[in-house]
């Protein structure tokens, strides 16, 4: 700046200073523009950093919820059984292991599908009663009464929904089983 000048306080200040001093004010400009841009890049550094810690985060937090769900699967995923089978598989299921670090529900009702298949044993939680119910037979008849107005499910229907139909309709499923009103010759 040049000597005996004043710093620039206002907006009107500014205007003059420039108009007077355009060569300084360039400089004064271009120096300010430098260091803001070295701070926005110290910034988004900063930003891609944390972004990376809290998505390893989340990937360790699904990963600790499907343990839970499934405390065999560091057993499971290494089993080259469990590989040739999610190979065989449609995109949609095996994506739920392979494309999936996230969400362990998902992961957690291919592996249930996987035992179901298998006939694993498995621990009987709410996610497994879809395997339950299709891979048991009943020790009783099957109900085929439509007169008190409840739906008699057929095996071959069960085994044909995808995941999320499957979620939708758990419910009556479950009610389905515990009544006989599953057809397991269908």
């Amino acid at each position: 700046m040049p000597r005996g000048v004043q710093a620039p306080r206002t907006q009107e200040e500014l205007e003059e200073f420039k108009e007077r001093y355009p060569d300084v004010f360039e400089v004064v400009q271009t120096v300010s523009s430098m260091e803001t841009e070295a701070q926005v890049a110290k910034l988004r550094e900063e930003l891609g950093t944390i972004k990376e810690r809290e998505k390893q985060l989340e990937k360790q937090k699904a990963y600790e919820e499907l343990l839970r769900l499934q405390p065999d699967f560091d057993k499971i995923k290494a089993d080259q059984d469990f590989l040739s089978w999610l190979e065989e598989q449609p995109a949609s299921i095996s994506d739920g292991i392979y494309k999936n670090n996230t969400d362990a529900r998902w992961a957690a009702r291919v592996v249930d599908l996987y035992k179901a298949d298998k006939g694993l044993n498995q621990k009987k939680t709410k996610s497994s009663s879809a395997a339950e119910a299709v891979t048991r037979t009943p020790a009783r008849e099957v109900k085929t009464n439509a007169t008190d107005g409840k739906r008699v499910w057929k095996a071959s229907q069960i085994a044909k929904m995808k995941p999320w139909e499957f979620e939708k309709n758990e419910a009556e499923l479950d009610a389905a089983r515990a009544e006989g009103r599953i057809d397991y010759n269908n």
